[in-house]
């Protein structure tokens, strides 16, 4: 029973690793069920697999015995917004109001499946990393999340100065995404931009090509097989824009195929989660008045090797590909897994609504990614270098700025302060007075355009669009081969001159 119980822990749990149970001498980090969970729902669950293969089963009150004396760093979810799963409470409240035992029974083993669902995609992303952290040559996997905005705003105020008039959602929001590339130095990149760039898929797209130019710039082993995963999100994940990313990195040769896998939906705590808990924890206790006094609080918060970058221009992916979209491919977001490889000459996707779906689907023959225009799948012929978003000033930045001004205005009081706290002071207000004085150029030049036009109009810039002034595309496998050649052909040279 107690073999089975821990199994069911290990399986059914996230774990928190910032969160550490201690009892005794003995410390374990925190082990939390998801909100559906309780304990003779657990006592249920593993009765029932005990039944089923004939095996000895505790009464309950044994049960509870053992679970305090071996479990107790295990605990219950508590009732909140971020740990319920729709599907978890739509079955709950189905078996609550159920009046028949058949009923509850039903319930029970729909539920039981959900959770084996999301227990699969748990070890299937566990063994991606695994795959990548032992073969790096092979496979790289990369996990994309962002975190809380209401936790990144800047200026930033730790608990102890923490006020009225510094409340968080009062400051400057700044996007900030996360992408860990497993068994790499750094395994972890850090971005951030101004709110002048729309929140979405575009800035997604530009932190995962920058990551993978950024490990290939590191000379570490180039893979063939790219895993990547990521959130249920559509706006900024699960679309066709992501995905025709996807098809053309195969297309162009920059790896042999790519997977593309997402959570279930409630589901999503992973170690990239644990990682965010880490940093907002570092960040409770401290302020930051820019981003790179923020960028350094969030590298001293672990171990793990990092790199912040923040980004000075968005790449708009969706001016490369929207001309080449298929429009006819719809329900992208029921598929929890795509699979991109080539076939027949051309970049094709498979896909399964859950990893443990034994067939890849369509039958028969898998999906082109690209519509056919005059018998040729349409497509760019050769890897398009994207143009730079263009900037939106939106109310919430100047909302933002009045509570920032306000902030700085303190700030200047500093004739009594230590040496440490007038320099970080003087920094963070040269810092604001740049982003201040872009703002206003960007209000001016908006202004200038309503009046030439006659209309407002919240997008600014040229009327030619700025080419993405940094590497958007990673190098080809082929010319990786070559390069290797060449050095090798130079090695073997050298050494019969020497």
């Amino acid at each position: 029973m107690l073999t089975r119980v821990t199994r069911f822990v290990e399986e059914h749990g996230d774990a928190m690793p910032n969160e550490m149970v201690v009892r005794g001498t003995s410390h374990r980090p925190k082990v939390r069920f998801p909100a559906y969970f309780t304990k003779l729902l657990v006592y249920e669950s593993i009765k029932a697999h005990l039944e089923a293969v004939v095996q000895t089963v505790v009464s309950e009150q044994v049960f509870y015995s053992i679970w305090r004396k071996y479990l107790w760093h295990a605990d219950l979810a508590k009732s909140n917004s971020f740990t319920k799963c729709g599907e978890c409470v739509r079955l709950r409240q189905a078996r609550d109001n159920a009046f028949l035992l058949p009923d509850h029974r039903d319930f029970d083993e729909k539920h039981r499946k959900h959770q084996l669902d999301q227990v699969a995609h748990r070890t299937d992303y566990a063994d991606w990393k695994l795959r990548s952290i032992l073969n790096p040559a092979k496979y790289l996997c990369l996990i994309v999340d962002g975190m809380d905005q209401k936790k990144t705003t800047i200026p930033h105020i730790g608990m102890h100065n923490y006020s009225k008039d510094h409340r968080h959602d009062m400051m400057m929001k700044r996007n900030l995404t996360e992408v860990v590339a497993h068994s790499r130095k750094p395994s972890i990149y850090i971005y951030t931009y101004l709110p002048f760039y729309a929140h979405g898929f575009d800035g997604t797209i530009t932190c995962v090509m920058r990551t993978l130019c950024e490990l290939q710039a590191s000379r570490q082993k180039w893979p063939r097989h790219l895993r990547i995963k990521a959130d249920n999100c559509w706006r900024e994940n699960k679309n066709q824009y992501l995905m025709c990313l996807a098809s053309l990195l195969v297309k162009f040769g920059i790896f042999e195929d790519v997977k593309v896998g997402f959570m279930l939906v409630g589901h999503t705590h992973t170690d990239i989660d644990a990682i965010f808990s880490v940093c907002s924890k570092k960040l409770k206790d401290n302020d930051a008045y820019t981003m790179k006094q923020l960028f350094s609080l969030i590298e001293s918060s672990h171990k793990i090797p990092s790199k912040c970058i923040e980004l000075d221009h968005i790449a708009d992916w969706r001016r490369v590909v929207d001309r080449y979209v298929d429009r006819s491919i719809v329900g992208v977001s029921k598929p929890h897994l795509f699979k991109f490889f080539m076939h027949d000459g051309s970049s094709v996707v498979v896909y399964t609504k859950y990893c443990t779906d034994a067939e890849w689907m369509p039958e028969g023959r898998p999906v082109h990614w690209f519509p056919v225009v005059d018998g040729q799948y349409a497509r760019p012929t050769s890897a398009p270098q994207p143009c730079v978003m263009p900037c939106v000033v939106k109310e919430d930045f100047r909302m933002a700025r009045d509570s920032v001004q306000k902030f700085l205005d303190v700030l200047e009081q500093w004739q009594t302060y230590r040496k440490e706290e007038v320099d970080k002071r003087e920094d963070a207000l040269s810092y604001w007075k740049a982003i201040f004085v872009e703002a206003d150029d960007m209000i001016q030049k908006q202004k200038m355009k309503e009046t030439e036009e006659g209309e407002e109009e919240d997008v600014l810039g040229a009327d030619e669009p700025e080419i993405y002034p940094h590497t958007f595309w990673p190098q080809t496998l082929e010319k990786l081969w070559r390069k290797f050649k060449k050095l090798t052909l130079l090695r073997q040279m050298l050494r019969l001159y020497m």
